[in-house]
């Protein structure tokens, strides 16, 4: 398989139940949630994460959010 690039990443946390993209050092401390989402325009590739008794729907929501950011950023060929 071949490199096929470009790729992105993005941090969404979630400060007083609002998702945050690229959240700043104060509003990551106020934040119920660490997701980092990586990929390409077509798909995620990698997800890491810590949250504190966050819904899986809200985690879920928090992914597609930020693969949304992320295909803005990445194009791919």
């Amino acid at each position: 398989m071949n490199w096929a690039g470009p790729i992105s990443g993005i941090r969404v946390g979630r400060v007083e139940g609002q998702l945050v993209f690229n959240p700043t050092y104060e509003q990551r401390e106020k934040s119920d949630l660490d997701l980092i989402v990586a990929g390409t325009a077509a798909k995620v590739v990698m997800i890491e994460a810590g949250a504190n008794e966050v819904p899986e729907d809200v985690i879920s929501e928090a992914i597609k959010a930020g693969h949304k950011q992320t295909k803005a950023i990445s194009i791919d060929r």
